[in-house]
Order: C-alpha cells, then structure tokens, then sequence
C-alpha cells in the first residue's frame, strides 16, 4: 500500500500484537482474530495500519474484504470469491508490469537483468486460479431445488464439493507464493474483513457462516472487525439464545479496542497547532488557544466528549480543517481559533440548534456590574455553560494553576461576545419581549463575526426541520 497511516491513537502496539500471531503462525495452522470494538472506535483504521504493515513482506497473500459494500452480492460466498479474484487480477497487473520493464532491461543487458523465474510461474499459476474460481462462482449461483429431502441432500454434497474446490486453489496460492531453499519463509494467506457490523442483522450470520466453512484452510489467517455485542444480541433476537458460546466457535483471538476519544481529539488537536504555528503568526500562543480550546470540551461539566466517537471526531477534524481552509489560516487570531475548536465541535456533536438565530435569541441577555469581581460581569449569554457546562466564574480545578488561570475566563467572554455580535439588527425579527432585549442590545453586527458564525453552520450540518404541528 502507498498510503502511510498516521497513529494517533496510540494503536501502534496492538497493530503489532495482531501482525506477530500472523507472522508466528506454525506451517500448515490457521487461525481467526476478532477486532472488538464500538462504532467508531478506530477498527478499520487498524485493519488499515495492520495490512500496511503486512505488505512490506512477500510473503503474506493479503485479501480485504468488506462486508457492507459486498452486501449486494446473493451469497456472502460470492462476494468473498470475488474479492479473491479482485487481489489475483491486481497481482496479475504488477506481474506484467515487472515482466514488461524485465524484457526492456533484457534486451539491453540481457546478463545483468534475467526475468526472475517465480513471477513466470505465479503469472501463470494465478491465471488458472481466476479461471477455476469464476467456474465456481457460477456454479454457486446455480438455483438449488427443493422438491425433496434427497435432493437437499444432494445438494449439500454439491455444495461441499464445490467449496473443497477452492479451498484447494487458497492452498495453491499459499504453495505457489512460499519461497524454496533453506531461508523460505512459509506464505500466508491474511484475510482482513471489516464493515459486518453495517450489515442486516441475518446477513451478519451469514458472513460469518460462510468465513468459518471457506476459510478453514492451512496457512491463513483471519482477522476480523466486528462489534460482538451487536452481532450476539442479533443471534439472541433471531434464535433466542445465548450468542457468546455462538461468536466461540469462529474467533480462536478476540482482542479489544478501547475508544480513547480523549486521548484521540488531544492528538488531533495537537496535529491542528502543529500546522497553525507553521503558517499563523498573528496568535498569543503564550495565550494557548488551542489547548484551552481542548480542556473547555474535556473538562465541561456536561462531559461532551463522553459520548463521541473516533468516527464522529475524524469527521469533525476533516470539517475545522475546511472551514480554515475556506476562512483562511491567515486569518485565524487567538480567539477565532478558540471560537472555530469549541464552536464547531458543539455544532456536530452536541446541538445543530447552536448558533440558529432562534437559538441565540431564545436565551436572555445580561447587562451588569459586581464591585465584589471589581470588573463587569459578562455582559452576554454564557453559551459556553450550556453546552459544555463549563463555568467561568466557578472552573474546575483541573483547569486551574497556582489556584487561578484567567485564561479560560477570557476566552469565554470572547467565544460569546462572538456570538452576540454575529447577530445582523435587519435580519432579526422580533416577535416577543425575550427577543426584544437582544434587539434593543444589538449594535450593528461584526462582519468577521457573521462570517465565522455562517461557517460553523455550514459545516456543523444544518438545523433540524422542526414537525408542523
């Protein structure tokens, strides 16, 4: 593979945890891991680091296989045939490729560059393999009657037949790419799957039904993303009975993934300063926009991030990188920073009401002055505490240094005195008196602050469409 996948996860051990049982796997064994995990956990990304790692070696055949995109084919069966066919013809293609560029270096110097024989016999080897195996597709489709339990008894033994038969060309494609001589290394076939989870309940059996019968052969291994839960509680809803035993007898290894959303959006978040110092010099990085950015959505009292997936937090990364790219980095200051890490984040993941003119205007504002904090109070809707549950007159001391850090305090007052001020007078009408007091406060918007404000709703996703009553 050409893509380098970038860990920041901290999946580095467990990848290589998974790639020493397949390197360590005796001659003639097989085995299936399970990859357990919520959606959203990180899986496919691991499968992704696990086949890169795997492929720097020759001698591993590496097939992928996704069930959900697959899930069009009539049998599961077919749809792993095919995939098979799908890594032969790709082989193939880098085969005649070496065989073209050898016949050029050839004919040039025909004693330096000889075509190396194992590449004439796997070209020719593969070959036949594609033929067999799309003879078997077909015969795999063939209609099954049902008339009598003799003929379903015959058509068991088809069915076995036919799927010894490829069971048979996996072993030849083991044999055929095993190097000969006293420093071989024994080949292996890796499946990795992925995606069962996305499919229909019974299909998801179904998967796993046709893995354990075709898979079943010397030199392989598999390795599966699966989320156990949901695959036992679809067992248990379809046969009413416990689906742990079930799940048992297909996975030889189950290993764990964790969701570290924490750990995950800190690394993210550190990728993002790390490209925002490269380019931006205009920031008070002394002022740590995006780190306290990060502490406001960990340690808020509404725990945002519980609840938030690898998934959901890759897909909120890719959206603040568009939107500063449409914003332009150049023009990111401390606080717009601030205001584009929070502001988008609560967007997608916890209110697509946030920032809705009837949003903003369904909250009051506050307009007054303490002589015990010798400073005026904000004079604007704490937004920050609704929806993070973050406090700035009362924050928590994880977030706090030598007993008192201003810093998160005024970037609270900045992330909602942005808000207040996104606010155009001439778009707002005033239909109550809650509303009235925001208009009656209203100076003429901040054009900046429109902008940003305009952003973080195009790419947070669009305000739900509230039921006609």
């Amino acid at each position: 593979m050409s893509t380098t996948y970038q860990d920041l996860i901290g999946r580095e051990e467990f990848v290589g945890k998974v790639c020493a049982l397949v390197d360590g796997l005796a001659a003639d064994n097989h085995f299936c891991l399970a990859i357990d995990g919520d959606w959203g956990s990180g899986k496919t990304f691991v499968l992704n680091m696990i086949e890169e790692k795997l492929s720097a070696h020759d001698e591993y055949f590496i097939i992928r296989y996704d069930a959900w995109e697959n899930s069009f084919y009539d049998d599961p069966l077919i749809a792993i045939l095919s995939c098979i066919i799908d890594e032969l013809q790709k082989q193939l293609s880098i085969y005649e490729r070496i065989k073209s560029a050898g016949k050029e270096l050839v004919s040039s110097v025909p004693e330096l560059f000889p075509i190396p024989k194992k590449y004439k016999e796997e070209l020719r080897v593969f070959k036949e393999i594609i033929k067999t195996l799309k003879k078997l597709i077909r015969a795999f489709r063939q209609p099954f009657s049902k008339d009598t339990n003799q003929k379903k008894v015959g058509e068991f033994k088809s069915y076995q037949v036919l799927l010894n038969e490829v069971k048979q060309k996996l072993k030849l494609i083991v044999d055929t790419r095993t190097k000969k001589g006293k420093q071989a290394k024994q080949a292996k076939l890796v499946f990795l799957v992925d995606e069962i989870d996305r499919c229909l309940p019974n299909e998801q059996l179904v998967v796993l039904e046709r893995m354990h019968h075709l898979l079943n052969v010397p030199n392989c291994a598999v390795v599966c993303a699966i989320n156990a839960e949901s695959i036992t509680d679809n067992f248990e809803s379809v046969y009413g009975v416990e689906g742990k035993d079930y799940l048992k007898k297909f996975f030889d290894f189950t290993y764990h993934l964790d969701m570290n959303s924490n750990e995950y959006l800190e690394k993210l978040l550190g990728s993002f300063e790390e490209k925002l110092r490269k380019i931006q010099t205009a920031v008070e990085w002394e002022q740590e926009p995006v780190k306290q950015a990060y502490l406001c959505l960990l340690y808020g009292s509404k725990r945002v991030l519980a609840n938030v997936d690898n998934r959901s937090l890759n897909r909120y990364y890719d959206s603040l990188q568009q939107v500063c790219n449409e914003y332009g980095w150049n023009n990111l200051n401390t606080y717009r920073t601030f205001f584009f890490i929070v502001g988008l984040f609560i967007r997608k993941n916890v209110s697509k009401e946030f920032l809705s003119t009837k949003d903003i205007l369904s909250h009051p504002r506050k307009d007054s002055y303490s002589a015990d904090l010798g400073d005026y109070q904000m004079p604007f809707h704490d937004f920050l505490k609704d929806y993070t549950g973050l406090d700035r007159d009362n924050l928590p001391s994880a977030v706090l240094y030598n007993d008192y850090d201003p810093k998160l305090n005024a970037f609270s007052w900045e992330f909602n005195s942005i808000i207040a001020h996104s606010l155009n007078p001439k778009s707002v009408s005033a239909k109550n008196e809650l509303e009235k007091a925001w208009v009656d406060h209203l100076m003429p918007s901040n054009p900046e602050n429109e902008k940003m404000r305009d952003l973080i709703i195009r790419y947070g996703g669009e305000t739900r469409c509230e039921k006609k009553k």
